[in-house]
């Protein structure tokens, strides 16, 4: 997806966090990524360049992107649910 196409309001992210066992899922309007890409890790491959996410599931930093090389953007405001997936017996 190119953030050039206005037609697509928000990026789901899906966030597994293995220590809780917790699912979570982040909407992200695009034009916050468009507005602040400056502040993030940029991948070149080849011929594109994407945004590279790494996000914390650290309580005191909590889904703020930790990847070396970005301007520690938050995300935590962007939280639509969260689930925990139990052990069924």
């Amino acid at each position: 997806m190119k953030l050039e196409e206005h037609s697509i309001p928000a990026l789901d992210l899906l966030i597994f966090n293995d220590k809780k066992n917790q699912l979570h899922h982040l909407r992200v309007p695009t034009d916050y990524i468009r507005d602040k890409l400056d502040q993030f890790h940029i991948r070149n491959d080849d011929k594109k360049k994407s945004v590279s996410l790494e996000l914390s599931s650290d309580k005191i930093n909590l889904f703020q992107d930790i990847r070396p090389g970005s301007g520690r953007m938050p995300f935590a405001q962007f939280l639509v649910s969260t689930i925990t997936i139990g052990n069924e017996s």
